[in-house]
């Protein structure tokens, strides 16, 4: 499929992306808990890095269920005999 190192590549990016807010959310403030503006950013970071990962792979894993279709050449149209006859 054209463009599917793209897609993976941005894929890769949302995990990455996902995985450190993870990390974060395990480091607490001093205070013992994070303020409610901060959880709804890290939300935020993750949920949208969650919808760009399945977002980019929904085109690859569609192609590969189709057996990439598009990327079969059309059936070729009979060409006429040529009526010209030679000399």
């Amino acid at each position: 499929m054209p463009g599917e190192a793209l897609l993976l590549n941005i894929s890769l990016i949302a995990v990455a992306v996902a995985g450190f807010s993870g990390v974060t959310a395990t480091l607490t403030p001093p205070g013992g808990a994070w303020h409610p503006a901060m959880r709804i950013r890290q939300r935020a970071i993750i949920s949208t890095s969650f919808n760009v990962m399945f977002e980019s792979l929904a085109p690859v894993i569609a192609f590969a269920l189709l057996d990439d279709v598009r990327g079969r050449s059309s059936p070729r149209v009979p060409q006429r005999p040529s009526t010209r006859r030679g000399s």
